[in-house]
């Protein structure tokens, strides 16, 4: 059911695809995480920040395995101000 519902989601193929530890976690429990290549076209960014908060809940070898596919990159989080703006803005509690 998921599957189908994600399949009809379409996504600008240029656009870069990056995901949060809880979304990848959701995956990894659901044993879906390799299927995500499969439903998206993009390029799959998980950022530094991410695949260490992904290792220390025991689930290194998984993430190393999905990082090995084609489509999905392990990239440092950017130096950029305006990106650490933007990464401290989606951290912040809702209001």
């Amino acid at each position: 059911m998921i599957l189908t519902m994600i399949s009809i989601i379409m996504i600008d193929p240029e656009k870069k695809v990056i995901f949060d530890a809880d979304v990848l976690i959701h995956f990894i429990k659901g044993e879906l995480l390799f299927s995500i290549p499969r439903i998206l076209d993009n390029e799959l960014i998980i950022l530094d920040k991410v695949y260490n908060e992904i290792i220390h809940r025991n689930q290194k070898n998984i993430i190393d395995r999905f990082v090995e596919q084609p489509k999905v990159k392990l990239i440092d989080f950017p130096d950029r101000e305006d990106y650490i703006k933007e990464y401290a803005h989606l951290m912040s509690p809702m209001i």
